[in-house]
């Protein structure tokens, strides 16, 4: 009796990790069993209506298939709703931002894959496709750009830009220092005929941090171009999706760009199947809100609640 009173206390700590995994999967069963290509399509949606907010005439368009759901397997639809993205920036598309000619490429992947006989199949591979070109294009620019193989360009953000001011203060930098910094360089910028160059304060770790960051950066977007370009039936579902969701966690909690953030997570849950373990769909599912918590309030604005970061550093 007293060995079976101890039982319960004696659970190895593999098993006992074993069952919250097992619990995890079968609170993500529900959103499996929807499956990944159906998340892809709502999220897509959702995220193209807080995207483009202030038009309403997408918004309009993105938020009838929540309502009525056929229409988001509609290859039509998704047509309009692609003619009507690219429509509203084409006039502008020197002003439009990075990510919006992501999400013009993407819409127009759904609306072709919804013509196939194999949606799914044809939705998967064009979401690799995206990803393998995005991330390889996004390395080679990097390696041929002078001024961030040298880390110039994260020590520049580290002194100066806001999105990188929690950093910037681990590093010994204060707030009035990063602030002055920022002032330096609206003085420069905003003059008639800039001239000169302007010195920022600094500390002996920016450096070596901005060369961490420089390289990081270059190996997990070459590894995420990497393992999908490499067949499936020749790589585990793990290697397959960590190194895109390495990117997207340790990537946007300081780049705010939810946008882009969205539809990089989008194309990888459609790399998914009904097979695959309902853990990697949980992670993709949560980077949706973390991504939110990482522009609003942002590491920044969570210092400034915690009273670490004292003084508002004034944006640029």
């Amino acid at each position: 009796m007293r060995t079976e009173d101890q039982l319960p206390s004696s659970i190895p700590s593999a098993t006992r990790f074993g069952s919250i995994f097992d619990w995890l999967n079968k609170i993500l069963r529900p959103y499996v069993e929807m499956g990944p290509f159906d998340a892809a399509l709502f999220l897509t949606l959702i995220v193209f209506c807080i995207e483009f907010w202030a038009e309403p005439q997408l918004v309009m368009l993105c938020s009838f298939p929540v309502i009525v759901r056929p229409l988001a397997r509609s290859p039509i639809y998704w047509l309009c709703i692609t003619v009507v993205l690219i429509g509203s920036h084409w006039h502008l598309w020197y002003l439009a931002q990075n990510h919006w000619f992501l999400m013009g490429y993407w819409s127009l992947a759904i609306a072709l894959s919804l013509f196939s006989p194999s949606q799914e199949q044809a939705l998967a591979n064009s979401a690799r496709w995206i990803l393998i070109l995005a991330f390889l294009f996004s390395v080679l620019w990097k390696l041929t750009t002078l001024e961030y193989i040298d880390g110039r360009f994260f020590e520049y953000g580290l002194l100066a830009d806001i999105r990188f001011s929690p950093i910037g203060l681990l590093l010994g930098l204060d707030s009035h220092t990063l602030t002055a910094n920022r002032e330096l360089l609206n003085g420069f910028v905003y003059i008639a005929d800039p001239s000169g160059e302007v010195v920022l304060s600094t500390v002996a770790g920016v450096p070596v941090v901005a060369h961490f960051l420089t390289w990081w950066l270059l190996l997990v977007e070459g590894a995420v171009a990497v393992v999908l370009l490499i067949p499936r039936r020749l790589i585990s579902d793990f290697w397959r999706h960590a190194p895109l969701i390495a990117f997207l966690c340790s990537t946007y909690s300081l780049a705010q760009v939810t946008g882009f953030g969205w539809i990089l997570s989008a194309m990888g849950m459609c790399q998914l199947n009904r097979s695959t373990k309902p853990l990697y769909l949980g992670c993709y599912l949560a980077l949706f809100p973390l991504i939110f918590i990482g522009k609003h309030p942002g590491l920044r604005g969570i210092l400034q609640y915690l009273n670490i970061l004292e003084t508002p550093i004034t944006s640029f």
